[in-house]
């Protein structure tokens, strides 16, 4: 297991080079599939999500009788029919806001897609969706009346035949954990003021997904193919990309990659300025430092030296400076997130409403116990929630330590 955490960095670093066109693939991929094996690469891209943007290169240094390609063949083939049927979803969603006059927001997934190179896929589950606080409410009115079904343990998510939508109102997170607001200063009003409409086509999306056993995908909404979506800002997409990595404890490399990119996009646009005004406007900055150091560091991904010295590096002391390196070296991190939200919250008050959150969150908790613990009496979920999250929050600062 101790050779993990190397191969998920040198993986990572191989998908943001394919991302970004440069020919470094082949080689760096024959180097790991012939010192950790076929299986462990294969396992590594699947929950990291790189395989979408290294399965080409990967299938040809793997050689069409390799067993671990068919595994992997059978993963690729759902990642685009699930890519095609998230952009499905979101045309038809466009359709239907554009009818009522609501202004929403589609973050992530769907964005991201002109970051990628023709060919690429990225590795979709749900699709965000932000909205303004004063119309969420009509809005679930409107999943309601269309027959969307809430998804019964976690709040904010809707399902439609399988495809899933995840609500937010805040980009901190706070409609989960409602305190996680007192972690920033974030007017949503602004992100809607600043936002800007891009063209989602099918194009790209179909060039993959259209060569899929699924049968045909190319019956999509939108005769044209395609729809003109309202996504973040430049600026703010980098920002807030940062800060879901370190909400969901560094998870996957994917998302490091994505950075990468946003990074990148940044770059070219000469607009590094603004992310260091934006991100001490905020009250961001040790959250977008954890976020974005670790990238800079394991992908060695380009960013200017007064920005680096800005926001990048500030005060990264204790446990977020041991965090940077630990992540920097591939080491998976449960929970640490929440114990950087909680460091970034302001007032003993409310971090201790914050860790209560945690162990008893607002929405349906019982659910998401009983699906881990099924054979457990009911009236002993609450003690194994307070056990389970105690000890990954102590298992987390030890690692650290």
């Amino acid at each position: 297991m101790g050779a993990i955490p190397e191969l998920r960095v040198r993986l990572a670093r191989i998908s943001t080079a394919a991302c970004k066109g440069r020919d470094l693939c082949h080689t760096g991929l024959s180097e790991c599939v012939s010192e950790f094996g076929p299986d462990l690469v294969g396992e590594v891209v699947i929950a990291d999500g790189l395989l979408g943007f290294i399965w080409r290169p990967l299938r040809e240094v793997l050689g069409a009788d390799s067993a671990a390609l068919r595994t992997l063949h059978s993963y690729w083939l759902d990642l685009c029919k699930r890519e095609f049927l998230v952009w499905r979803q979101a045309v038809t969603l466009q359709a239907l806001f554009k009818r009522e006059g609501l202004e929403v927001i589609f973050m992530r997934g769907p964005a991201w897609r002109s970051l990628l190179p023709p060919g690429m896929v990225r590795d979709i589950s749900d699709l965000d969706l932000l909205v303004k606080p004063s119309t969420a409410g009509r809005l679930e009115e409107l999943f309601r009346s269309t027959r969307l079904d809430q998804h019964r343990s976690e709040t904010g998510l809707w399902t439609d035949t399988g495809d899933m939508l995840d609500i937010h109102t805040d980009v901190m997170g706070a409609d989960n954990i409602a305190t996680r607001r007192y972690a920033a200063d974030v007017p949503t009003r602004e992100l809607f003021a600043r936002s800007r409409f891009i063209s989602l086509s099918r194009d790209g999306v179909l060039e993959t997904a259209g060569k899929t056993s699924h049968g045909n995908l190319s019956g999509s909404a939108g005769e044209d193919g395609r729809t003109m979506i309202r996504v973040l800002d430049e600026v703010d997409d980098l920002i807030f990309a940062a800060i879901h990595w370190v909400k969901h404890s560094y998870d996957r490399l994917c998302w490091a990659v994505d950075l990468a990119m946003l990074c990148e996009r940044v770059q070219r646009s000469k607009r590094w300025n603004e992310v260091i005004e934006r991100v001490a406007r905020y009250r961001l900055n040790d959250l977008f430092a954890c976020g974005l150091e670790p990238v800079r560091r394991m992908l060695d991904t380009e960013v200017p030296e007064d920005v680096y010295s800005s926001v990048i590096k500030p005060n990264l002391k204790g446990i977020a400076e041991r965090t940077v390196a630990a992540v920097s070296s591939g080491e998976r991190l449960n929970f640490i997130g929440y114990l950087l939200f909680g460091r970034s919250i302001r007032g003993w008050r409310q971090r201790f409403r914050f860790g209560c959150e945690l162990l008893f969150p607002h929405y349906d908790s019982p659910g998401v116990m009983r699906f881990r613990y099924p054979r457990s009496p009911a009236r002993l979920l609450p003690l194994l929630r307070i056990g389970r999250g105690l000890s990954g929050v102590v298992r987390s600062i030890g690692r650290l330590a």
